[in-house]
């Protein structure tokens, strides 16, 4: 006999990051349900939310989530470095603009690795349009040969987002809903004095919902056939 669901069943179920630390002090017992959190215990969950997330890259998942982003850096003549946009994170692509060309042109060109910009020995060579450019510890781009007169450097790269945002939901699939409040539990269970075994039975959720979040993020794997004579 088929069941018949009104209205249409969903995968689709979100919280808001507030009501997903409320849930973890509910699980501490540290709030009753449906009553007024303090805003002190929210605020120390809220950072071990933080905490979590920034961490899950350990564990093998893609954290911090980014978004595309582009920044176009004007050099004047003799300015050998700038400073990337504050919210850069990663996998710079670098190009520069060509004005003697009708329209104007985007040349692509190279990223030096650390041991690569080490082996330049005279970085204070200058030339109209660089060969490369070098990315330093401090998001600096430094540029080689320098250029001798006015340029404009375009800078594609992936930027950070806020991990979570006051109000809106985890941006995680809505099967993580229901692990971070157990992992948010088992970080501030120590300052209520949580029973070990209810610790131990946070902390045990929190790792079998992690894997299985971690685990069905990746793209499933290829359809293999083999045959035999």
């Amino acid at each position: 006999m088929p069941l018949i669901v009104t209205p249409p069943a969903s995968s689709d179920w979100t919280l808001t990051r507030e009501r997903i630390c409320d849930k973890a002090l509910e699980k501490c017992g540290r709030a009753g349900i449906g009553r007024t959190v303090n805003a002190d215990d929210r605020n120390l969950c809220l950072e071990a939310l933080e905490g979590l997330l920034k961490n899950l890259m350990w564990r093998g998942y893609s954290w911090p989530k980014r978004i595309s982003g582009s920044a176009p850096l004007a050099f004047t003549a003799a300015l050998a470095s700038k400073a990337l946009p504050t919210d850069f994170y990663s996998d710079a692509t670098l190009t520069y603009v060509n004005t003697a060309t009708t329209p104007n042109t985007e040349v692509p060109f190279k990223l030096y690795t650390a041991e690569e910009w080490a082996e330049i020995p005279v970085k204070t060579t200058q030339a109209q349009f660089p060969y490369g450019g070098f990315i330093d510890n401090f998001n600096v781009l430094n540029l080689y040969p320098v250029p001798n007169a006015a340029l404009t450097i375009n800078v594609y790269y992936q930027k950070v987002i806020l991990d979570t945002v006051a109000g809106s939901a985890v941006d995680l699939d809505s099967p993580w809903v229901l692990a971070l409040p157990y992992g948010i539990a088992a970080e501030i269970a120590d300052e209520f004095d949580v029973d070990p075994k209810r610790v131990q039975r946070f902390e045990a959720k929190w790792a079998e919902f992690r894997a299985l979040g971690i685990m069905n993020e990746g793209p499933p794997g290829p359809d293999r056939i083999t045959v035999s004579d």
